[in-house]
């Protein structure tokens, strides 16, 4: 996470256009292309807001789960993943 500054990134990507959930996904690709085999050793997730309320999430396994609580819901949310 530190190598490709992950959350900074995730942040860059919103700030370049992307919605909360494809910035995740990139940077989550970058750690997939740089880990290789070792990939499937680690887990790594990220979440996001943008400045509109727009949640996202991405995630290399499956499994990771996040809850989103609004003034009118309150759910449990699994994100998408690299591998499924």
């Amino acid at each position: 996470m530190i190598r490709v500054a992950g959350s900074h990134t995730v942040v860059e990507m919103m700030r370049q256009g992307y919605g909360p959930e494809m910035a995740c996904r990139k940077v989550v690709e970058r750690i997939v292309k740089i880990k290789g085999a070792d990939v499937h050793k680690i887990q790594v997730a990220f979440l996001a807001i943008n400045k509109h309320g727009v949640v996202g999430a991405f995630a290399i396994h499956k499994g990771f789960s996040y809850a989103l609580k609004t003034n009118t819901t309150e759910k449990l949310v699994t994100a998408n993943s690299w591998f499924k």
